[in-house]
């Protein structure tokens, strides 16, 4: 099975094929690039492994939250491929592939994966160890760190989100330790969407959608008149 895995939201364009027991990273630091580089590496990548994109089985997605800009590249490109070759597409969300990656090189039970959105606020999933994979408790959020719904656990944190120590500090009162320059990187996010594929919860192209998590919140109706 040839898998085509890739997150663009991030300044890290990640991107790699697993090709049966083989992985092809080519997941790079795009800064914002990703437009210019991403068909290029895909190009390249499939001339790494002797295949043509009509060989892919499969495409893994990192759907966001994260950069607007990113996510908007790498959503079209994975639809563009999705249409064009009649593929399935897992997506996974871009906090949990955090939240795998600190339960896979640290050995984190719960994680709170944050990832800075603008000023004062942040992405945040919460998330619980699994067998192995992580599993989202509640819902994911885009909120001021006070505003943070939480369960008094001991919290492992990941994510450019955690740079607000000191918001986090007063809102959690301690930490088991936090991880603030984790990236993204393939291996959680092909273990996640092979665990979506394998739920049989993949999507043809014309379900494929980032999640930006403030449309949701810009969505919610407002409150009747008191």
């Amino acid at each position: 099975m040839n898998v085509v895995v890739l997150d663009t939201s991030s300044s890290v364009c990640v991107l790699a094929l697993y090709q049966g027991g083989r992985c092809l990273d080519r997941s790079r630091e795009a800064g914002r690039s990703h437009s210019q580089i991403l068909l290029p590496e895909i190009e390249a990548l499939m001339a790494e492994a002797g295949i043509a994109l009509r060989d892919v089985d499969l495409i893994v997605l990192g759907q966001g939250p994260g950069s607007f800009t990113g996510l908007r590249i790498g959503v079209g490109v994975v639809q563009g491929l999705a249409f064009g070759l009649g593929l399935p597409v897992a997506q996974v969300s871009s906090l949990a592939v955090l939240a795998q990656q600190a339960v896979r090189l640290h050995g984190a039970r719960n994680v709170l994966a944050a990832l800075h959105a603008r000023a004062d606020e942040v992405f945040a999933g919460t998330y619980a160890a699994d067998g192995g994979l992580v599993s989202l408790v509640g819902a994911e959020t885009v909120a001021r760190v006070a505003d943070l719904e939480l369960d008094p656990r001991d919290w492992f944190g990941v994510g450019d989100g955690w740079q607000l120590a000191t918001e986090f500090g007063e809102k959690l009162g301690r930490v088991a330790q936090s991880v603030p320059g984790m990236r993204p990187e393939v291996e959680d996010l092909w273990m996640l969407g092979r665990a979506v594929h394998a739920r049989g919860e993949s999507r043809a192209a014309d379900q494929v959608a980032p999640v930006y998590l403030r449309e949701q919140v810009a969505s919610r109706p407002s409150p009747g008149p008191r």
